[in-house]
């Protein structure tokens, strides 16, 4: 089961540390995507899909998700397990969406001057008393 909504710029979709209910797609409109108050991603492709994650690992939502503009989303309420089921189309989409993301976050690490490999540093040697 599907319903469509419109939200208002400001309006929250999406809040972090909630148990979801199901997934979205992005009909029309721009979302902002946050972590701990920090704006991380923009939602602005139709037919994007978002808020997956929390429905398939069964974990709390991860992120905040707040309309930037009037924007028109799908929910799909049924579980995810049903969708796999039911509606190979979307999950196929959702496959691809997920591998997507993953290989752009590899990529992005990869190309970090950052890269947590680099940046280990041995441990301070204990000063002893004189």
């Amino acid at each position: 089961m599907s319903k469509q909504i419109v939200y208002k710029p400001g309006a929250v979709l999406i809040k972090e540390g909630v148990i979801g209910n199901g997934f979205f797609i992005l009909r029309k409109g721009i979302l902002e995507v946050f972590k701990n108050n920090v704006l991380i991603a923009e939602i602005k492709n139709p037919d994007t899909i978002f808020g997956e994650m929390s429905d398939i690992l069964d974990k709390p939502r991860t992120c905040n998700v707040v309309a930037k503009t009037e924007s028109t989303v799908e929910h799909i309420v049924n579980g995810i397990d049903e969708m796999v089921k039911n509606n190979p189309v979307i999950t196929k989409q959702i496959l691809r969406e997920l591998a997507e993301r993953l290989e752009a976050t590899t990529t992005k690490l990869a190309d970090s001057e950052k890269n947590l490999l680099w940046t280990i540093k041995e441990p301070r040697k204990k000063q002893t008393a004189v």
